[in-house]
């Protein structure tokens, strides 16, 4: 199962995506402010930061308190965590 949306408002991560860089906001109380994303129930927060962070608009559901990782193929660049180490998700070549 794929996170990709503000449930509470149906506001896709991807139409939220679009809107960030449009406007240049680069927080997740920005987006929160002009948006709504964010105020109903609160879950899709970590998200939604994760999207700012890292362009992903699809997540695998977060665990254990870690933070969520961007689905594989969802366009996302940086570092993802994985087992033990780091994995560089993107152009490039995995970091041990």
């Amino acid at each position: 199962m794929l996170v990709t949306r503000c449930i509470c408002f149906r506001a896709t991560f991807a139409a939220l995506r679009k809107l960030v860089q449009e406007h240049s906001w680069s927080s997740l109380a920005q987006v929160v402010r002009h948006t709504r994303a964010g105020t109903g129930c609160g879950s899709c927060k970590p998200y939604i930061a994760r999207m700012i962070e890292t362009g992903a608009t699809e997540f695998t559901v977060a665990e254990g308190g870690k933070p969520p990782q961007p689905a594989p193929g969802s366009g996302a660049q940086g570092f993802q965590e994985e087992g033990p180490g780091m994995k560089w998700v993107g152009p490039g070549r995995e970091i041990p």
